[in-house]
This record gives C-alpha cells, structure tokens and sequence, in this order.
C-alpha cells in the first residue's frame, strides 16, 4: 500500500474509532440514563397509581376502623355474653344506625355485622345492600342461618378468616349475589376483652379500583394491572383472574414475584410474546401489588432515534473525513513520491534535477528533506563534473604518454641501429688493429706502405670519432628521454593518487548517501572501480619507473663506456697523428711503434667489447619503451573505461 493509502487509512480509521468510541459511549450514556429515567418514571407511576387505589382502600379501612371502634365503644362485652335482650336491642339501635350509615358510602355495595353466634347460641347479623345497583336505596338483607356457620362453608370463609388471622382481611375480587355486580371485600373480627363481639364486613365495588388501573395509558400500548397477594391477577388485559404472574409464560416471569416479595416498589424487565417489556410495581398496604407495564420498543423509541441520529452522523462525518482524510494523504504523500521519484533518478545516475521550490519552501521536515536531496544533487553535479574532467584529463596525458613511448620506441630502435653499425666499425678497427701489429713488425721493410696505412688509420679513426661522438649524442637523448619518461610517470603516479582520493571521497559521500539507497549504492560501485583503476595505474607506473631507472642506469653506463671509447679514439688520432708526423722516425723507434700497435690494438679490442655492452642495453632500453608504450595503452584503455563509468551519470 502507498504511503498516501496509509495515511488515509490511518486518518479514517482514528476517525472511525473515535467516532465509534464516542457513538458507542453516547448510546451507552444516554441509554443507561434513559433506563434509569425510565425506571424511575414507572416506579413514581406504579406508586402514584397504587396512592390512588390506596386512598379509596384507606377509606373503606378507616370507615371499618371508625365502625369498630363505635362498637367497642358501645358494647358491654359481659351483658352481650349472657343477655339475649341486651343483644337484640344493641343490634336494634346501635349496629343497624352504623352499618346502614356505612352502607350508603359512595362505591359501597354492602355493609353487614354478624355476631358471634357462640355469645348466646344464636346467629343475628346486620346487613344492608343495593342489590339493584340504585343509589341510596339499600335493603335490608335477611339473616343468615346459624347453620351456615362453619369453617367448611366456604361461603363463610369472609367470616372466618379475619378471626384466624387477627387482622383484617381484602378478599379477591367477586361476583356479588344480589346484582351479579363484582366487589371485593373488606371483613374485620371485632374482639372486646378477648371475647369476639362479631365481624364487620364491607362490600365495595371493584369497579371503582378496577377502572383506574384499565384507564392507565403509558405511551402507546403500555397498560396497568393489579395482583393480589398471592399474585395471582385481578387486573390484567391479557390474563383472567385465576392465572398466576410465577406460572404463566412457563413460569418465565417467576423472578419478577420473587423481586416484588423482597421490594415494595421497584421495576423489571422481561421478555413476553417475543417482546421486550419494562414493568414498574408498587405494593399496596393490603398486600396487593400495582403494576405498570411497557414495550420496550416504545420507551426506547427516542433512544432509537438518537442512534440512528448519532449513526447518520458517524456515517456523514466518516465521509468528511474519508474527503479530508484523502485531501491530506494526498498532500502529505505527494512530497513523498516525489522523493522516492528523485531518488530513484538519482540512483540510474541522473543528477540533472532538483526537486520543485514548492516543497523546498516549506518549513517542514519535507522541505528539510527536500533541501538535502537539493544538496546531494549538487554535490553530486559537481563530483561528477570534476571525476569527468580529471578523466579526460588523464585520458589526454594517456595518449600523450603512449604517444611519447612510441616516439621513444622509434628513437630507440635508431639507437640501436647506430649502435650495431658502430660495432661493426668496432671490429673492423679491431682488424685493421691486428693488422697494425703485423705491419709494425714488418715497419722496416713496409715503411712506406706503413705511411699509407698511416693516412688510412688516421681517416678511419676520424669516422670512429665522429661515430662515436654520435653514439654519445643517441645515448644522451635516450637519457633525456627516459628523464621525461620518469617525469610522466611521476605525473601519472600524482594522477593515480588523486585518482585513489576522489574514490576514497566517493566512497565516503556514498556511506553519507546511506548503503541503502540506490545513489549510495551507485556511488560505492563508482568509487570500487576508480579506487581498482587508479590500484592498477599505481602499479603499471611503478613497473614502467622500475624500467625507466634501469634503462637509465644502463644508459649510464653505456654513455661512460662510449666516452671511455671517444677519449680513447682521440687518443688513438693523436697517436696516428704523432705516428704520421714521426714517421720518419718509425724505423729507429720500430721496437716502441710495435708496442703502441699492441696497445692500440688492445684497448680496439675493449671498444669491442663495450660496443657490445652498449648494443645489449640498447636491446633492453627497446623492451622497456615497447612495455612503457604497453602500459601507456593500458592507461589509455582504463581512463577509456573511466570515460564510459561517468558518462552513465546525467548532470
């Protein structure tokens, strides 16, 4: 992946996740205080709903309390126990006002006292009801039998509950005999001293309670419903009276009545009928429990609509950011590529670019790196410059020395010519010596042949003068000659060594440039090659100086040996010249002109040998000059290949 890809990457996914980190918190947030408001509202909503039902139940419990309370009052538990009179006529005048008066509370069905019949073996009670369900026109129901009581009948079960129990009781829901109507009711055992007087009972209309729980509306399809204490329903719009909350659903709501014997008020959440549901509960004084249930759907809507609102945001923000995220990408990547396009440039050994002012004005690291491949292209420009021009250079003095060697080679083989014609003449005067000596040993009778001889010796010893004249006149220039042979060498060793510097330069601007890159690596192969050629220049000028001190030592030699030879001809001239002028006095001096011919004769004979000498050095000086020109071929070759090196690189 490009780098402009990464940084679009990597700007988006940051983006991505901070808004993803940031989305998810807000729904966290807003959801865990939309589910505490939630559980709030419901829990003050069950309780506001079940004061309400409170109320009307506190009523009904205060106005049995205050009928009770009339009649401990009022009784005389004693008289009650052994007088039937004062029973009838208390029933008379006392409990009939009170339950007749009770009777005609707003919502009341009924209102009755039964006496205990074990007082005085009788059964009498009280009893007024609205059987026809008019206002205030309650009857007076007959009494009940004293057959009917007993703890297996379960239509007294009202009666004798609030007496096993010792407290007041609400019973269920129910349907009322006298107008089919359904009430409940609320039964009280009145106890005096010990002794139970009787139980008060009040029958009140259910509807009263009911129709406030049906009336509840929470939201849209949200509904209240009311359980007894067992938990078995009295209010519910899906489930009948005698369904219990733990058994329904497969007992799939059990952990709600477990939660609700624990806690007065509090909520729940379930799952009915595939739906998620949120319930808040109250419990009333009575035991029952005060419901309010809703979809979760509905209470959650807004939290919905702040997730798609916070997802459309997240989504139209990724956009933004994927613009602005490509915008910076390709801002930041663009400098980039254009580096990696210089370098790789740079590393095909093109230096003849700089990178764009644009991004070596900025005041970024991008600008810092573009003024320092700037910088490296300069130097490079002006290396390579300066490698090309010290090529040429040495490629000019290249042929200038294969050029002087070939001159020299040329010189040389004169010499050598020269030379092997002076031997020549060596061994003729060498010849004519020897016949010398005989003709000295004859003087006497050849004296005058001997003057002929004379003039011939003379003539000959003039040409040997001038010819060795000559051969010294050669051997100094080839002296010269290897002077300036040395003289080059001297150049090109100088050549060589800053040959070995600019590659030991090159290699330390190519470590500079990094082993990594394509210029350094460029430069490393460049330097290797030139630090090579100059090791072989180096050692192709020491070979040549070797020969040249040799061919000089030898030249030394021989230009001693040939003026050793010219002192010795002229001395020999001057001799010929005394001889010739004494002639005359040949023939008495014969013994000592004898002896001067040896002498002559012998020190020919030395000239022949030095000849010999000079014609070998001149053979080796011929090699060394044919190896000088070989090696200044070499040199020639090199700076050619040098020459073709840097002309890989585009300045």
């Amino acid at each position: 992946m490009k780098i402009k890809g990464k940084i679009t990457t990597a700007i988006l996914a940051s983006a991505i996740g901070l808004a993803v980190i940031i989305g998810g918190f807000s729904i966290f947030q807003s959801t865990t205080i939309l589910e505490s408001e939630i559980n709030d509202k419901l829990t003050y909503l069950a309780t506001s709903e079940a004061e309400k039902i409170e109320t009307k139940l506190a009523e009904i419990e205060s106005k049995a309390d205050y009928v009770s309370s009339t009649i401990l009052n009022s009784v005389n538990s004693q008289k009650i126990q052994q007088n039937k009179e004062y029973l009838l006529d208390y029933k008379e005048t006392t409990i009939d006002n009170l339950i007749k008066r009770t009777a005609q509370m707003k919502g009341m069905k009924g209102a009755y006292f039964y006496f205990n019949p074990k007082l005085i073996n009788e059964a009498h009670d009280v009893w007024y009801a609205n059987p026809k369900g008019e206002p205030d026109k309650y009857q007076k129901q007959a009494e009940t039998g004293i057959d009917s009581y007993s703890k297996d009948n379960e239509d007294m079960s009202w009666y004798y509950q609030p007496i096993e129990k010792k407290k007041a009781v609400w019973s269920d829901p129910y349907e009322s005999w006298s107008d089919n109507s359904i009430v409940v009711s609320y039964t009280k055992a009145v106890f005096k001293d010990g002794t139970l007087i009787g139980v008060l009972g009040m029958d009140f209309e259910f509807a009263k309670i009911k129709g406030p729980i049906e009336d509840i509306q929470v939201y849209n399809n949200g509904y209240g419903f009311l359980l007894n204490n067992n938990h078995d329903f009295l209010v519910h719009p899906q489930y009948k009276q005698e369904q219990n909350l733990a058994k329904v659903a497969n007992g799939a709501l059990k952990f709600i009545t477990d939660q609700i014997k624990g806690q007065k008020t509090g909520t729940a959440t379930y799952n009915l009928d595939n739906a998620g549901k949120e319930m808040g509960y109250a419990k009333l004084s009575n035991g029952w429990v005060l419901g309010v249930t809703v979809p979760q759907s509905e209470l959650f809507a807004q939290r919905n609509k702040l997730i798609f609102l916070l997802v459309g945001i997240c989504l139209v923000g990724s956009l933004i950011i994927i613009g602005i995220s490509y915008i910076l990408g390709k801002r930041f990547s663009q400098p980039l590529e254009a580096a990696v396009e210089h370098c790789e440039q740079m590393a095909q050994g093109d230096f003849s670019q700089l990178m764009a002012e644009e991004y070596q004005e900025r005041e970024d690291e991008i600008g810092d790196l573009a003024q320092g491949f700037n910088k490296i292209n300069t130097s490079m420009q002006k290396m390579i410059s300066e490698i090309k021009e010290f090529i040429e250079n040495l490629s000019a003095q290249g042929e200038e020395l294969s050029a002087s060697a070939q001159e020299g080679n040329a010189t040389i083989e004169t010499t050598n010519d020269l030379i092997s014609n002076m031997s020549a003449s060596i061994q003729e005067i060498s010849a004519s010596a020897e016949e010398v000596a005989s003709f000295a040993q004859e003087a006497d009778s050849k004296a005058g042949m001997g003057q002929n001889n004379m003039e011939e010796t003379l003539e000959s010893m003039n040409q040997i003068n001038e010819t060795v004249e000559e051969t010294v006149t050669v051997i100094e220039e080839l002296d010269n000659t290897s002077e300036e042979i040395q003289d080059i060498v001297e150049m090109i060793t100088d050549i060589a060594e800053q040959t070995n510097l600019l590659a030991l330069n090159a290699a330390i601007e190519a470590a500079r440039a990094g082993s990594n890159s394509g210029g350094g690596q460029g430069f490393a192969v460049v330097a290797d090659e030139i630090r090579e050629l100059a090791e072989e220049t180096n050692e192709a000028t020491d070979q040549i100086s070797q020969l040249v001190q040799k061919t000089k030592t030898k030249s030394h030699a021989g230009l001693e040996a040939v003026r050793e030879v010219k002192k010795k001809v002229e001395i020999g001239q001057d001799k010929v010249v005394n001889t010739n002028r004494i002639f005359n006095e040949i023939k008495e001096s014969s013994s000592q002109s004898a002896s001067q011919v040896e002498q002559t004769a012998q020190a020919t004979q030395n000239l022949a040998e030095s000849s010999d000498q000079v014609q070998e050095a001149a053979g080796e000086i011929e090699e060394m000059s044919r190896e000088i020109t070989s090696s200044s071929e070499e040199l020639a070759e090199m700076s050619q290949k040098l020459q073709g090196l840097i002309e890989k690189f585009d300045i």
